[in-house]
């Protein structure tokens, strides 16, 4: 990036400066170690030019160059790190589905124009009660059981979800909340309802190295099982309640097959109903699985609601 040599004179005084470097020192509050910031580089040239034992001007541009383009190297990564998040989710989940805000060429010229950078500083911040709260955890629990046990990992988890940009949920919504299979329905600051809901599982154990292998073979019986709940953002327009669930054919392929064909039974047994050409089959138990292609079976398969669903 060519970054114009008059920014850190104009827009970075020296107050400024030693703004940016506590607000990087402190960056361990957010889960991060500030040498990602640039912070030994920055804390080395300040103390150089503080010192002031330059013999000639032309000792001094080489450590103002340096400064600048770690300055706005350090000021850069903070900015996107702290208010948008260090990943991207959609490259972390395979099906995630949420329009994260994501920084962009836009907002980094935005970073390097900005002329208050205490103020820029300040506003990136995370507000959120919850943010804070993950924030007083992780300074109790490193001081307890320093900085690599399980519970400050799965406290800076939770605070890098709470960084990224979501869409605005508006004054009333409904979160899932996966890990602890429950939805609650929010309205403000008040909590309306609360119950629990069905998820899925994890991937199976070696899915990376399973997918692979299937990809090449093009086999059903090589393809891994993924029943993972996908992470979501959508408005709702209604509520159906006890719906009908259509079953997907890769379901109908990769799991109801093999039950149909172990199990007569298994069928009506699960509330299942079979349709051949949009015509329901009456007597699903007695269909011949065996001279069917699982690839390419000619049926269809609905569940309706029940403790028994898939």
């Amino acid at each position: 990036m060519n970054i114009n040599q008059s920014w850190l004179l104009d827009s970075l005084l020296m107050v400024e400066l030693d703004s940016l470097e506590n607000y990087i020192g402190r960056s361990e509050e957010h889960g991060f170690n500030p040498d990602l910031f640039r912070y030994k580089q920055l804390g080395s040239l300040l103390a150089i030019l503080q010192a002031n034992k330059f013999k000639s001007i032309d000792e001094v541009y080489p450590v103002i160059a340096d400064l600048e383009l770690n300055a706005a190297e350090g000021l850069i990564k903070y900015n996107n790190f702290v208010y948008y998040g260090s990943i991207n989710p959609r490259k972390l989940f395979s099906r995630y589905y949420v329009p994260v805000k994501r920084p962009d060429s836009l907002s980094v010229t935005a970073v390097l124009q900005t002329k208050d950078i205490q103020k820029l500083l300040t506003d990136i911040q995370p507000s959120s009660p919850d943010y804070h709260v993950f924030q007083n955890k992780l300074s109790k629990y490193k001081a307890d059981s320093g900085s690599k046990s399980y519970m400050v990992k799965t406290i800076m988890v939770n605070m890098e979800r709470l960084r990224w940009k979501l869409p605005e949920l508006g004054d009333e919504y409904v979160q899932v909340n996966i890990p602890d299979f429950s939805l609650t329905w929010f309205k403000g600051h008040d909590t309306l309802t609360q119950m629990k809901v069905c998820v899925g599982g994890k991937r199976e154990e070696g899915y990376a190295d399973k997918i692979k292998q299937y990809l090449k073979s093009g086999n059903l019986d090589d393809k891994p099982k993924n029943h993972e709940t996908p992470l979501l953002y959508s408005k709702l327009n209604s509520i159906q309640v006890n719906p009908i669930w259509n079953i997907p054919v890769s379901i109908a392929q990769s799991e109801i097959y093999w039950q149909a064909v172990r199990d007569p039974y298994y069928l009506s047994n699960s509330n299942i109903k079979v349709y051949y050409k949009g015509k329901q089959v009456m007597d699903p138990d007695t269909i011949q699985w065996s001279k069917y292609s699982r690839e390419k079976l000619p049926f269809q398969f609905k569940q309706g609601s029940g403790e028994e669903m898939l």
